[in-house]
């Protein structure tokens, strides 16, 4: 028995690798949300409005630098906000802290995680540039500033340099914050997303075998643990027609029976045991309700005891015992009523153990729950 039960262990572990770690990987190549930065269009101190399209050239070149980096989302608003103008014009010792509350407020209506504000004055021929980066998580301004002498083909270069230092000081704040987040996380969360989207279950069920074989044997109980992952459970899954119904099952079966009394024959026992991977498909009714379909392969291990003279028992000299490993098809159909994360279900299997004289065929009416991580 025990070396069996070791078997039976090697075989879960590899159903473990050979399921849980490729939906692992896919998860790690789904990217993650990105970061939302709000660039404003930029307020024009200028005397005369002729330099008025800068307010938007300067932030929509912002935006096609910061785009480069693929890790933020970039929204451009056309109603600017000077910082300057804010910090001149008010009366209070606070001034900053009250313009770093009205932009947090602002970055809460939007979800902004950073926003991008400035001005610019352009006065004979010379363009003078003032942008801030606020850090809505740390609470805290950027400022950089640059003057052209120019506003011919130098004035570009001067652009693409505060471009520049935005962008070097987004994305350094941008990894401080990612950095922090990964020293708040639990050691265990690693583990909890290998394993979340995946149910863990046990079925009790009665078992009916048929032919031959239920001429010897009486009808048993059968127990079933079972590892069930919808492929819904994968983004880029979620709306593919067909494969958004899947589901991959791993089940593991036990029972063991008694030969009738017969007066002609020796008493026996029979115990099997069964591992099978399945593919099920889900009709969803509701989000509390389902129908499923599934159809699977894999081994069988069967053991049959007959007893000897003595009639103790398996504690008996045995007058036979043969254990043999043969394929096992699996065919089932079952609802399955859903309660937040516990699932409760009831249905009817039929199963084939491919003996090679007299296949072993048998149902199970069946019932279990299962929990949904």
């Amino acid at each position: 028995m025990i070396k069996r039960i070791s078997k039976i262990t090697a075989l879960c572990i590899i159903i473990y690798i050979n399921i849980i770690i490729p939906f692992y990987l896919k998860a790690e190549e789904i990217p993650k949300t990105k970061d939302k930065v709000v660039i404003y269009h930029l307020n024009d101190n200028s005397k005369s409005d002729q330099f008025r399209y800068y307010s938007y050239i300067i932030p929509t070149t912002l935006k096609f630098e910061l785009e480069k980096e693929k890790i933020f989302q970039i929204n451009l608003f056309p109603d600017p906000i000077d910082y300057q103008q804010f910090i001149d014009s008010s009366q209070s010792d606070d001034a900053e802290q009250n313009f770093i509350d009205i932009l947090t407020r602002k970055a809460e209506e939007l979800s902004a995680e950073y926003m991008i504000i400035g001005s610019y004055t352009a006065e004979k021929r010379k363009l003078s540039i003032n942008i801030q980066l606020f850090d809505v998580n740390a609470q805290e301004i950027f400022e950089t500033y640059s003057d052209s002498e120019d506003l011919g083909a130098l004035l570009q270069d001067v652009i693409d340099n505060l471009s520049k230092d935005i962008k070097d000081e987004l994305l350094n704040s941008y990894n401080r914050k990612k950095d922090d987040e990964k020293d708040d996380l639990s050691p265990f969360l690693g583990f909890y997303n290998v394993i979340s989207g995946f149910t863990f279950g046990f079925n009790y069920g009665i078992v009916n075998i048929y032919g031959n074989w239920g001429d010897i044997y009486e009808n048993p109980k059968m127990i079933t643990g079972y590892i069930q992952y919808e492929l819904n459970n994968i983004d880029f899954l979620k709306e593919t027609p067909i494969l958004k119904n899947i589901a991959l099952s791993a089940n593991y079966d036990f029972f063991s029976s008694n030969s009738r009394d017969n007066e002609n024959t020796n008493h026996s026992f029979l115990s099997v045991t069964g591992i099978t991977i399945n593919m099920v498909y889900l009709c969803r009714f509701s989000s509390y309700f389902n129908l499923a379909f599934s159809a699977g392969w894999g081994q069988s291990e069967s053991e049959i005891y007959i007893e000897g003279e003595d009639g103790d028992g398996p504690y008996s000299t045995p007058l036979s015992e043969n254990t043999t490993k043969d394929n096992l098809l699996s065919f089932s159909v079952y609802t399955n009523i859903i309660i937040s994360h516990a699932h409760i279900m009831a249905g009817y299997a039929y199963k084939t153990i491919l003996y090679s004289d007299d296949p072993l065929k048998y149902s199970v009416f069946y019932f279990g729950m299962g929990y949904r991580i």
